[in-house]
Order: C-alpha cells, then structure tokens, then sequence
C-alpha cells in the first residue's frame, strides 16, 4: 500500500488520481504494444484516496511510472519508479570435481546438473558417482576420497547460478554457502550404523542447528565455493579401516540399495540482494554400487551327502 502526502498540510483540495505507465513504451522496449496494467495495476483505497493498493500481475522488463496527481491538476503530482527484481530460476547448477595428482585413475567429476521443480525448493534428480579408481578393500577407498586420508586429493566446487530473464533489476549474489544437512540419510541408514557403528557428520565443527555442517563458501553469481569435505564422513559411513570393501558392498546389497550409504544433500544458500539465507538449490549425490563391483548372490557346497 502507497500513501500520498500532499503539502502544505493544510491544502483544502486533496483528491488524488492513481495511475501506472511505462517509463518509455517506445520501440524496443519492453512496455511497446503491452498493456501495463497487465503487469502492474494500482487502485486506490476509495475514490480520489491518498493511499493506493499496489500490485504486481508479472514479471516485466522495463520500469514502470507510479504516478499520484491531484484532480483536475495534472502537473501537481509525485512519481516513483517501480522495477522487478531478478529471480532464482531453475536451472543452477552444482559441479564437484575431485582430483588425485598421485592416483588418477581416482579423478571424478560429479555434475549434478540443473536444478528443475519449483525455485522455492529446487532440486535435482539423484545422481549416483561412479569411482572406478577406488581400491579394494574399505581403507584404501576412504584413502582416495577422504579428505584426511592419507592418498589426499582436491576437491572443487562451483555453483553456476541462474537468473530469470524478464527484470529491470538485475539479481546481486554473494556470500554463497554450501552445506551438507545433516538430514541427509536414508531410512536404512539405522541398519546400517547398527552393523559398522560410526556417525553422520561427526566433525561438526562448521555445525549450524539449521541447515547441518558448512562445507563451502564464495563469492558471487558463478561463486567457486572454497573449503573441503570428507566425501567418506559425509556419506555416515566410517568403518573399521581393516574393513573389506567386498564386507560392505554384500550388507548393503541385503538392502536392496543402488548405491553405499545415503546421498549427501548439499544445500546452498546465498545473500540475494541483501537479503541472507535465499534458497539457491538442494542436490544429491550418492556412491553407485555397481562401480564397486559385483554383490555375491549365493553360496553353494553341492547337494549330494558327504559319507564317511
């Protein structure tokens, strides 16, 4: 609601007139051959009012004139401008990669592609990674794809945000920030701490309440997130370093799952235009097991008697 003040204070005449216009309509524009009311509309609270109802219909691409004159007085009047902020739109993307200069056969890219689904809680479809390089058995893995293992690598984080394409305002990014919520595991996950122990997330020294462990954080529309992350931890799985992978992979097959342990939701957040915390996208990912090899699906000793 907008409200007129007319001055002097004591003026006897005060009947307003409410109107919107493009700021040019000319051609080229954006308002050319549109009607603005269409876009933003604005009625007063009664005839000839000083306050007015202001409404937004859709997202427009050039600024609109808010005027309020006096009746029958057109040149004693005050304007304002009103501009449409870019929005979040579907389509940011998350791209992880992880590289071992000792061990490439371990290199991996996850691009988890774009967000779809409503841009108020944007989310991608599950992705499962693949990590043909791991090794045989649970210690040598954790040691390719730990951060605190031993065979180390790096990982980098970029998010690649997108905006809608109809504003006048364009969208300002900053402090983007990348959690793994602590939400994240799956209804089998109390099977399987059951069966190995350990815990989600352990390290909480990044912890917040809210949105879990802070793992990454940057600057701007196409932020490369800085920080690292224990993939291992990340996933709840942290077994006996003597642990045979093989071990693993047949107690999660019991499961029926198509990939180890839970997806990791990433969630990423960032300062839009002043305002913090706006939801910029909540990805998965998770470990395929079929990139670890085969499950044993049975055991046979023959079926005759053994006589002595």
């Amino acid at each position: 609601q907008i409200t007129a003040t007319i001055t002097p204070s004591n003026a006897e005449y005060k009947v307003l007139d409410w109107s919107v216009a493009w700021e040019s309509g000319i051609s080229g524009k954006f308002g050319n051959g549109k009607t603005v009311t269409d876009y933003v509309k604005v009625t007063p609270t009664s005839d000839g009012a000083l306050t007015a109802n202001l409404e937004c219909k859709q997202a427009f691409g050039e600024t609109i004139i808010l005027t309020a004159s006096l009746r029958n007085f057109p040149n004693i009047k005050g304007t304002r401008k009103v501009q449409y902020q870019q929005k979040l739109a579907v389509g940011t993307e998350l791209n992880i990669s992880y590289t071992n200069s000792s061990y490439s056969t371990a290199n991996t890219t996850w691009a988890l592609g774009a967000c779809t689904g409503d841009v108020s809680s944007q989310e991608v479809k599950s992705v499962l990674v693949s990590f043909p390089g791991a090794g045989k058995t649970f210690s040598e893995f954790k040691d390719y794809y730990s951060a605190t293992g031993s065979k180390k690598g790096v990982y980098a984080i970029k998010l690649t945000t997108k905006g809608s394409t109809v504003y006048t305002k364009p969208m300002e990014i900053t402090n983007v920030k990348m959690y793994v919520g602590d939400y994240m595991v799956s209804d089998k996950y109390s099977a399987l701490v059951s069966y190995f122990g350990g815990s989600v997330l352990e390290d909480a020294k990044y912890s917040d309440s809210n949105k879990g462990i802070l793992v990454a954080s940057g600057t701007g529309v196409n932020a490369t997130l800085t920080g690292d992350f224990d993939f291992i931890k990340c996933l709840g799985i942290d077994p006996s370093s003597n642990l045979d992978l093989g071990g693993y992979k047949q107690f999660m097959s019991t499961l029926d799952l198509t990939y180890i342990g839970s997806f990791i939701h990433f969630t990423c957040t960032a300062t839009v235009n002043g305002v913090a915390d706006v939801h910029l996208g909540l990805f998965k990912v998770g470990i395929d097991a079929s990139s670890l090899g085969t499950f044993a699906s049975s055991v046979s000793i023959g079926s005759a008697d053994i006589v002595y």
